[in-house]
């Protein structure tokens, strides 16, 4: 008798956890992260979403250009698909969730070029190309950016201690 009470609470209460567990994870709320891979070179992106009674909304930041606070004007999300659109810098970018909601792999649309970009919860790994590129460095470090050819390229020497070398452009 106790085991048919038993699995009686476990069925009613079951979907219980798992509708929350759905409804937490498709909370889009938080930063995130990704790198536009241009190539030649690759900027940071980041993008901070909240979610209230009045829909979702937030900001970005290209923190290579030393841009932050960059106000989103539209941010869409349904049944997997999300979008977003910063109209001061003609931006726009549509992408799919995967299914436990971590990352956001889309297109970037700028000025009618795009390039792909994942966002990921999490911060990825800075890519060879990044203009953010020394953090936390010791001794002697020598680096280089490439910008197009290869006359235009910059060699740093890091001689220091550093947290974080910027290079906006």
């Amino acid at each position: 008798m106790k085991n048919k009470f038993f699995i009686i609470k476990f069925i009613i209460i079951l979907p219980f956890f798992l509708s929350f567990n759905i409804i937490y994870s498709q909370n889009l709320s938080g930063t995130w992260n990704g790198y536009l891979d241009f190539h030649t070179y690759s900027l940071k992106i980041v993008l901070h979403i909240e979610q209230d009674k009045q829909g979702l909304h937030g900001t970005s930041d290209s923190p290579d250009q030393s841009a932050y606070g960059i106000p989103v004007d539209t941010i869409w999300y349904e049944n997997g698909y999300f979008a977003f659109q910063i109209r001061s810098a003609d931006i726009a970018f549509t992408g799919i969730t995967n299914i436990d909601f971590s990352q956001i792999k889309g297109t970037f649309i700028q000025y009618g070029g795009s390039t792909p970009l994942v966002l990921s919860r999490k911060e990825p790994e800075i890519p060879k190309n990044s203009l953010t590129y020394v953090k936390n460095t010791t001794g002697s470090r020598k680096c280089t950016f490439r910008c197009g050819m290869a006359q235009n390229c910059l060699h740093l020497s890091i001689h220091q201690k550093t947290q974080t070398v910027n290079i906006p452009f």
